[in-house]
């Protein structure tokens, strides 16, 4: 993660993809509030531009002008749930889900993602002061495109469409406004 130092402070350099909206630049980012947001609703971020911009090209280039435009940001990471790198934050986070889990089946109730998080944010994390997570995944390639640099390792001779995935794709969303700062266009209207 690349990180930059203001006032004596750190923050992670994050990237947000939005579609291109001919010319009416973000002052501050979209919250995602779909109900298959992984992480909850909030502003998501990628820290790698790379990821910002698969994503854009994936999923950001519908609709009127097939462009999308990237964002960057300084992200203060002072109450953010690290579970990507820091092993006791990740146990806790895996916890907490199980928890979750347990609670919905109590009441035989089904625990879909939206239910999940929208749990953990009202009975961890607000509670707790957490105020963001920094989370990685498996990449996915849902176009099966060429040009991805997910893994350049493949498995095996016989498996040669299964990868070794050691370039994590990390993403951080942050559930307060005050934690993103110098928001700014990076790169405009950029096409697949």
């Amino acid at each position: 993660m690349k990180r930059v130092t203001e006032n004596g402070k750190s923050y992670i350099i994050g990237y947000h993809t939005q579609e291109h909206r001919n010319n009416n630049f973000l002052k501050h980012p979209i919250e995602c509030k779909s109900i298959d947001a992984w992480l909850g609703k909030g502003n998501y971020f990628w820290v790698d531009i790379e990821f910002a911009k698969y994503w854009g090209e994936d999923f950001k280039i519908k609709g009127k002008n097939g462009s999308y435009d990237i964002y960057i940001a300084n992200l203060n990471e002072e109450k953010f749930l690290n579970a990507t790198f820091n092993e006791e934050h990740y146990y806790y986070f895996k916890s907490w889900i199980e928890s979750a889990i347990s609670h919905f089946k109590k009441l035989k109730k089904s625990y879909t993602l939206k239910r999940i998080h929208d749990f953990l944010r009202d009975n961890f994390y607000e509670e707790m002061g957490i105020t963001g997570i920094i989370f990685d995944d498996l990449p996915t390639n849902p176009y099966k495109k060429t040009n991805r640099k997910y893994s350049l390792v493949i498995h095996s001779d016989e498996k040669q469409h299964e990868f070794f995935y050691y370039n994590k794709r990390i993403q951080i969303v942050v559930f307060k406004l005050e934690n993103i700062n110098k928001f700014a266009l990076h790169l405009k209207e950029q096409k697949n």
